[in-house]
């Protein structure tokens, strides 16, 4: 009996690292898999729903300006951070902005992590009458 009881202990210390390491590596997995996608994207607002929190974005290529045929409709959470201006209801049609987009895993859509305008002031080039 004390063979058996032996083997059964050799058997025990040996399974330790491998269930040590089959741990590890489903922990490895399960942090990837569920970790955020974000993407920084910049375009120009097509449209604004302010009753459901979100704006459609025509996404535009950083390189040569060509703007994308399929918009995004982007969710603004109560934690996005706006730059440049004060939040959603500030948001026009036409402004070009840098938003940085987060797929929720949960449902599939794009929300917005942070939204940058600048808002450039156009001055009066007339001539002043004097």
């Amino acid at each position: 009996m004390d063979d058996a009881a032996g083997f059964y202990r050799k058997d025990e210390n040996t399974m330790k690292p491998q269930i040590r390491l089959i741990a590890m590596l489903v922990l490895g997995v399960s942090i990837v898999c569920f970790s955020a996608y974000a993407e920084l994207v910049q375009g120009e607002v097509v449209s604004l729903d302010l009753n459901a929190q979100s704006f459609m974005l025509a996404r535009s290529d950083p390189a040569t300006g060509a703007a994308d045929a399929e918009g995004i409709n982007v969710l603004v959470r109560p934690d996005t951070e706006f730059k440049g201006i004060a939040g959603l209801s500030e948001l026009r049609e036409g402004d070009e902005v840098w938003t940085e987009l987060e797929i929720n895993i949960n449902n599939g859509t794009w929300e917005a992590g942070s939204v940058s305008i600048d808002k450039v002031k156009i001055q009066d080039t007339q001539p002043s009458q004097t």
